[in-house]
């Protein structure tokens, strides 16, 4: 749900080429709103026609809309990541963006 509702600049996202980490951090339940945030971590060209990677970190939090409200999504301390409680799921992943030239990603 949360890859589905990503719809801040990467819908042309073409293919997940791996996952780095993906932790769910809270619970949700029925009557709750999910919303989405996007951090791009890392730009990687592959060449200027067939597109480039992206390492991207998606946050899905519930009842509270990012775009809206700013909050510290996450921090370390002490060595652990402590979330905001309104955060349901981190994913740490790569994408590969096509190019001008609309190349596709290679199966």
């Amino acid at each position: 749900v949360a890859r589905a509702a990503q719809f801040d600049g990467l819908e042309n996202a073409e293919r997940i080429l791996g996952w780095n980490a993906g932790t769910h951090v809270n619970p949700t339940y029925a009557g709750d709103t999910i919303y989405t945030t996007t951090l791009v971590r890392e730009k990687r060209p592959v060449s200027a026609k067939s597109g480039g990677i992206l390492r991207v970190q998606l946050y899905a939090l519930k009842n509270l809309d990012p775009a809206k409200e700013t909050i510290k999504l996450a921090e370390i301390e002490a060595g652990r990541t402590m979330y905001h409680p309104n955060v349901v799921l981190d994913l740490d992943y790569y994408v590969f963006v096509p190019g001008r030239g609309g190349a596709k990603a290679q199966a």
